[in-house]
């Protein structure tokens, strides 16, 4: 097959993956305010916003506007580090943490349904083409690939 051609039919691919409901509902679960809880959910130790924002990537005003969505909602506290008071630290709250469970959940079972079509073999032989894809996309990019999805679910 010519390459125009494979280019043509991954395009045509992404675009029918885009296209998608689950693909659209997986896509909420990964920005935004589902984002940072996932990962609050899954850091071991307090954080500031400026280390969530290096470790997803996100502008450091996105993240504090974001933050102050999650504290009005309840979700996320704030309190001043003991050992630097110029910072904070960001944590769950009870409600957050069973938001950021539920969120998980959603996520786990849409992936199970997938792993469940694919079956145990595809999955696998998918996840490798999505991580070599990743690679090779980040390569033709100034960005270097990094796997920090792995830090924030499941």
């Amino acid at each position: 097959m010519e390459r125009e051609e494979i280019r043509k039919n991954l395009a045509i691919s992404f675009f029918e993956l885009h296209d998608l409901d689950a693909v659209a509902h997986l896509n909420e679960s990964f920005q935004g305010e589902n984002r940072i809880l996932l990962c609050l959910q899954n850091v071991k130790s307090p954080i500031t916003p400026s280390e969530l924002s290096e470790l997803l990537h996100v502008s450091r005003a996105r993240i504090t506007t974001t933050l102050a969505s999650l504290r009005k909602k309840g979700f996320v506290c704030m309190d001043v580090c003991k050992a630097d008071r110029r910072r904070m630290h960001v944590a769950l709250t009870e409600s957050g943490r069973h938001q950021a469970e539920e969120k998980n959940a959603e996520v786990a079972a849409r992936f199970d349904a997938l792993i469940g079509g694919l079956g145990e073999r595809d999955a696998l032989e998918a996840i490798r083409l999505l991580r070599l894809s990743a690679k090779a996309l980040s390569e033709s990019t100034s960005a270097p690939f990094e796997a920090s999805a792995s830090k924030l679910i499941l």
